[in-house]
């Protein structure tokens, strides 16, 4: 059964009046739900590299290609899973994870095997996915 609730105009516009997403919160859940709404919900961490402003008690790396990444939605959550990756990842670890996986499920070296593509598909659609984000 939907959980949808319909109103003609006059009534839209009075729930809405009356509805208020901070309504139960605290002064400070609402300040960090602002927080965290400004930046899309995506995992934060301070440039400097003194010793309180570091992320997961490591200093910042200087070369990109050294940060390790948590993955932050469902689709990187599945792709990880996919591909066996331990987590927080980063791109050179990524990489290694992704050779060794495609190696063994390659169709040309698993001749016979009716899943063999289809799981090699995976793998390459779950790499694309973790890798986008730590390209940009």
């Amino acid at each position: 059964m939907s959980e949808r609730k319909y109103f003609c105009l006059e009534h839209v516009r009075a729930y809405n009046k009356a509805w208020n997403f901070y309504a139960n919160m605290t002064p400070e859940q609402m300040e960090q739900q602002r927080r965290h709404d400004a930046v899309w919900q995506r995992p934060t961490w301070p440039f400097s590299r003194s010793q309180e402003n570091t992320r997961q008690g490591q200093d910042a790396p200087q070369n990109p290609a050294e940060y390790r990444r948590m993955p932050v939605n469902a689709a990187e959550r599945h792709a990880v899973t996919v591909l066996g990756l331990e987590t927080p990842y980063s791109k050179e670890s990524l990489k290694a994870c992704y050779r060794k996986q495609a190696k063994t499920a390659h169709p040309d070296l698993n001749p016979g095997k009716a899943n063999a593509e289809e799981r090699f598909k995976e793998l390459r659609e779950a790499y694309m996915t973790l890798l986008r984000p730590i390209t940009k």
